[in-house]
């Protein structure tokens, strides 16, 4: 898969939350209008399996995700 970077112009933000706990996501602008309703119809659907903040990750502990760079002594 080639990787492209997208400009933020290239974007339309999509909330997938409510007014008290908003869910936004981007999507691309061209993308044609019935691709866009599916996609955001598909992300509403699964919008638990998402973690919108660190109190969704409260199961997230250190060991998963610090790492340690081992370095030389010598090295510069």
């Amino acid at each position: 898969m080639i990787s492209q970077r997208v400009k933020a112009s290239q974007l339309e933000e999509v909330d997938l939350g409510t007014k008290d706990k908003p869910r936004p996501v981007n999507v691309a602008k061209e993308m044609p209008n019935d691709e866009k309703k599916a996609m955001i119809d598909l992300l509403m659907k699964f919008r638990d399996v998402f973690a919108w903040s660190y109190e969704d990750m409260w199961w997230l502990g250190p060991q998963l995700y610090q790492h340690q760079i081992h370095l030389s002594t010598d090295a510069k």
